[in-house]
């Protein structure tokens, strides 16, 4: 059994545990009544975290193979078409009117 499988194999198990931990009464009646005095609920809640602990990990572990080889998750995707250079202004966003000068305005927004 490879470790990814183990991973889920142990959140399986954890989970198992704290389901009988916390319904030991209907489960086991005879072993309920040995443990009457101890406070098992503590270790239930401690199992489930170990079976979040367990499944979170193999969940990471599957995800992480089911991404191609060589695919950077953090790489700058372009959307779109690629720019070549600077695109031709769309006219029907001009709202100056047509007065507007070639060179546009000054770099501290004055018009010329």
């Amino acid at each position: 059994m490879a470790v990814r499988h183990l991973r889920l194999a142990m959140g399986v198990f954890f989970v198992a545990l704290a389901v009988i931990l916390f319904f030991r009464h209907a489960l086991v009646p005879g072993l309920a009544e040995k443990f009457r005095e101890q406070n098992l609920a503590v270790g239930a809640w401690f199992a489930l975290v170990l079976a979040g602990w367990n499944l979170s990990r193999w969940y990471m572990d599957w995800a992480a193979r089911r991404m191609p080889v060589g695919e950077n998750p953090l790489a700058v995707r372009t959307l779109g078409r690629e720019r070549n250079g600077p695109e031709e202004p769309n006219p029907d966003f001009d709202f100056t009117g047509g007065e507007r000068s070639p060179a546009g305005p000054s770099p501290n927004g004055d018009q010329r």
